[in-house]
């Protein structure tokens, strides 16, 4: 079966009326020119902060590169200093909709905060969480010059999500290696013996 082609642009029933102007344009002008807007979102409030959100699909191009097809929640967030439990928003978005619309592995983020790119960065190294954040800079993305611009940003994040995860196993891996040489040590040559048999 031929899949359904995906071109930039917004859906017709898009409703954006509850972003904020800059976030309204940031929709209209650029995220709409590299992806399919399809569905306004709405605002999630956490405490005493409000982040508004919409949810795009990426295009064929880029659903080939990153084997995405699902609908991808983009947050922003109007603050000048980023705080860890802004990610709540994103759990709090998912449950808005349906399960199987929403892709899970990855979501963006589009923040006011200037270090936004390196204060994720640490939270990757810090958390066994599978969801890739894709962080952006408000004014960065009406500054784009590079032609690859997000496709760069995406494979970044998810390199090193991956990388982390990976070195993640092997730590686990060589605690469970020391351990059983441990035991082995402690255990009598008579022990060990009847531990290999056990294995024959």
């Amino acid at each position: 079966m031929k899949k359904r082609e995906v071109t930039p642009g917004l859906h017709p029933l898009v409703e954006l009326n509850h972003l904020w102007p800059e976030e309204k344009e940031l929709v209209q002008k650029y995220l709409g020119s590299e992806f399919y807007v399809t569905n306004g979102g709405g605002t999630i409030k956490l405490g005493n902060s409000e982040y508004n959100y919409i949810l795009m699909k990426f295009t064929n191009e880029y659903q080939e590169q990153f084997n995405i097809e699902r609908e991808i929640i983009v947050v922003f967030s109007s603050y000048a200093f980023f705080e860890p439990r802004t990610l709540d928003a994103f759990d709090e978005a998912h449950q808005r909709h349906q399960e199987l619309r929403i892709e899970k592995i990855c979501s963006f983020l589009i923040s006011k905060d200037i270090e936004i790119e390196e204060k994720i960065r640490k939270l990757l190294t810090n958390t066994n969480e599978s969801q890739v954040i894709v962080p952006f800079f408000y004014q960065e993305i009406k500054a784009i010059s590079e032609l690859y611009f997000y496709k760069n940003r995406i494979s970044d994040f998810f390199y090193s999500r991956d990388l982390f995860s990976y070195e993640s196993a092997l730590k686990k891996i060589f605690t469970s290696l020391a351990v059983m040489i441990l035991c082995i040590k402690l255990l009598t040559g008579t022990e060990v013996e009847k531990m290999l048999g056990y294995l024959d």
